[in-house]
């Protein structure tokens, strides 16, 4: 996995001339982790990654990667465990797939590709997870009130 995130880390800052040359805006964690490096580092025209900024920049692409797969898969797993426990509930969310996507679960993917916007009209399963979150949050904190 490091030497993975290390080659994109890599490739990404060959690629970032050009696409500031072609005013390329990207938002993906690597390009801003970058962008920070050279922002502080004063390292424009450098193309060989500092060691200790490619260990740490590695560390935090593998923080970002396992945590966002732990966080969304907990979430799927609480909304699944709901709905087992209300079928109401359940038929709700299935209605509402049928009715933005039809019959043929086949068609989903099709769909969602020519038109992504379409999750959008996921009303009732859009309450499902924010409800399951509510309950069941990904990442939480304790909180103690004082006696006071």
């Amino acid at each position: 996995m490091e030497d993975y995130i290390g080659q994109i880390l890599q490739q990404r800052l060959f690629e970032r001339k050009r696409d500031t040359t072609s005013n390329v805006k990207r938002k993906h964690v690597i390009d801003l982790a970058l962008e920070a490096y050279y922002t502080e580092e004063k390292q424009g025209g450098q193309r060989i990654l500092d060691s200790t900024f490619k260990r740490y920049a590695t560390d935090q692409m593998k923080t970002f990667l396992f945590a966002g797969h732990d966080t969304t898969s907990s979430t799927i797993c609480w909304c699944y465990h709901l709905l087992s426990k209300n079928r109401e509930h359940l038929a709700m969310v299935l209605d509402e797939h049928r009715d933005i996507f039809g019959p043929d679960l086949k068609d989903t993917a099709r769909l969602l590709r020519e038109k992504p916007q379409l999750i959008n009209k996921l009303e009732y399963t859009s309450a499902v997870i924010k409800e399951a979150l509510r309950l069941f949050p990904a990442a939480s904190s304790l909180r103690m009130g004082s006696k006071e």
